[in-house]
């Protein structure tokens, strides 16, 4: 039986000549594996994010970083509410463990009940109270940033949610705590209470790095793998197969010297679209000042994605910049998702490897 007959749908990558002085070899093709996206079970969902605005609210949430993605846990409802069911939710955090294919496990206390996965949701936890509790539970690429900027941009955007000012990077270890999990894991878990503000429970998390704290960034489709289609690729040939994986639909490689660059592909639901606040959180991974909406619409151009139209930047940082790296980035809307391609590398190097990835761009066919 052939390798391939034993994998879930599978990106057929072809790889072909770069346009440059480089050896004439022959096509290939082989087969990327095309990752299974983890999904719990299924939803409904009335409840936590549904708080009234203006009325005082208390938030239970936790971070959990575990193989590169973040679990984040959010229960919001009246003040008094859920500070009775505190010890309980405390316990379902404390007792997450994850199993060999990443998909979480917790233990419910009784009362609570587990409802599928709906919209921007992974999985709800209800508690049968009055009025009904949720516990919202999502997860993310933990990204490129430095991961104390990634849970500080979250635990931010839940305070803004209840009207409380934004906390500091130095307020991360007075301000929060640390909830210990089996095998040697942790959260951090926040305690806070606020002003309810409207729409303030549907904004989903962000994957890391700064920027756009009022727009949503990016939640996990709902859906999992994009379809049973493939994802279609022709890519440079000095570049090489990378670690796809997750919400990574396809990942390539490529270096120079000592210099290594890579492209990745990811989807997501269709909400986390947000052009301005996607662009200033690579600006943020790069060292970069945030964009206003007028300054993105003067730099953003469109690309072909195979017959599909992407919004493409480039955001090159100065050769002598801290963090030394510049991202080439397209983002696509098609049907229910948005589609992430992105090449980060340091910046001789995204300049060098600029028309191979706009040329590729254009080979894409999305399922």
């Amino acid at each position: 039986m052939k390798l391939a007959s034993l994998l879930t749908p599978a990106l057929v990558l072809t790889v072909v000549l770069n346009l440059g002085c480089r050896p004439q070899d022959s096509i290939t093709q082989y087969e990327v594996p095309k990752a299974e996206a983890i999904q719990l079970p299924a939803p409904a969902g009335t409840g936590s994010d549904a708080e009234s605005a203006g009325e005082p609210q208390r938030m239970l949430g936790a971070i959990i970083s575990h193989e590169g993605q973040f679990w984040f846990l959010k229960l919001t409802g009246p003040v008094d509410v859920v500070a009775n069911h505190e010890a309980e939710y405390r316990q379902v955090v404390q007792s997450m463990t994850f199993d060999e294919t990443g998909k979480p496990k917790w233990t419910l206390p009784n009362g609570w009940s587990q409802q599928p996965a709906s919209g921007l949701r992974f999985a709800t936890l209800v508690i049968d109270t009055k009025p009904t509790l949720e516990t919202t539970v999502t997860v993310l690429p933990v990204g490129e940033g430095d991961q104390q900027e990634g849970v500080l941009a979250n635990l931010n955007r839940w305070r803004g949610q209840l009207s409380l000012p934004p906390m500091k990077q130095d307020q991360l270890s007075t301000d929060t705590e640390t909830l210990t999990l089996p095998n040697g894991l942790s959260a951090v878990f926040v305690n806070l209470e606020g002003q309810g503000k409207p729409g303030g429970g549907m904004s989903p998390p962000f994957a890391g790095g700064r920027g756009g704290m009022d727009r949503p960034f990016a939640a996990p489709s709902a859906e999992g793998p994009a379809s049973d289609r493939n994802l279609k690729l022709t890519a440079p040939e000095h570049w090489k197969q990378g670690q796809a994986g997750g919400m990574r639909k396809a990942a390539l490689s490529f270096e120079q010297g000592d210099l290594k660059g890579e492209v990745t592909i990811i989807d997501l639901a269709r909400a986390a679209g947000d052009r301005l606040a996607n662009v200033n959180r690579w600006c943020g991974q790069v060292g970069l000042p945030a964009y206003d909406a007028d300054g993105l619409k003067a730099v953003m151009r469109q690309i072909d994605v195979g017959p599909d139209k992407g919004d493409y930047v480039e955001l090159i940082a100065p050769t002598d910049s801290d963090k030394g790296q510049s991202i080439l980035g397209v983002i696509v809307d098609k049907d229910d998702k948005t589609w992430f391609i992105k090449l980060q590398a340091p910046t001789a190097l995204v300049l060098q490897e600029k028309k191979a990835f706009e040329t590729f761009v254009k080979t894409v066919q999305l399922p």
